[in-house]
């Protein structure tokens, strides 16, 4: 009975060592992806939720409150329904959102941060109907180290009782 030579051994080692290499290599390159699709996507749903909650309060708001600071960062926004109000507003990195007398709730979670938000107060004119627009602009940051993102919103509505 024989067994394997010296250098059958090396080049069977030898070849063993390269396919477990390129396993570690394709495994750690797909957990990459999958972080940066994983912060792309917190970062879209993020955002998304943002954008929505601000389109639905300015549509349903009659007016615009004193409180409200425009085309500065961090902006705040205040918007009148009546007798009651909703009120925006950064606190450090979570934008947060305040009903009437409510508290505070906040609009982004913990594993996002606003960087800036701009808030912008416009008069559209057309065939002597005006229009009040109030829009919005901010970054979004999601993730960490290597994959840290960013990533800037745009939006607007028109105010209900501005027309």
């Amino acid at each position: 009975m024989r067994g394997y030579s010296l250098i059958e051994t090396l080049i069977y080692s030898t070849i063993l060592a390269l396919i477990a290499a390129l396993s570690v290599a394709s495994t750690i390159s797909s957990w990459r992806g999958f972080q940066k699709s994983k912060v792309d996507a917190q970062i879209a749903r993020n955002g998304e939720i943002v954008l929505e909650r601000f389109t639905r309060d300015v549509r349903l708001a009659d007016n615009i409150g004193v409180s409200s600071s425009f085309g500065s960062s961090p902006g705040a926004l205040e918007l009148l329904y009546g007798a009651t109000s909703t009120k925006y507003s950064l606190s450090g990195q979570m934008l947060q959102r305040k009903e009437a007398n409510g508290n505070w709730e906040n609009l982004t979670p913990t594993d996002s941060k606003i960087k800036d938000i701009i808030f912008w107060n416009e008069f559209i004119s057309f065939l002597e109907i005006s229009s009040r627009i109030i829009k919005v602009e901010f970054t979004l940051e999601s993730g960490n180290g290597a994959f840290l993102k960013q990533k800037k919103f745009f939006g607007s509505a028109v105010l209900r009782g501005s027309y």
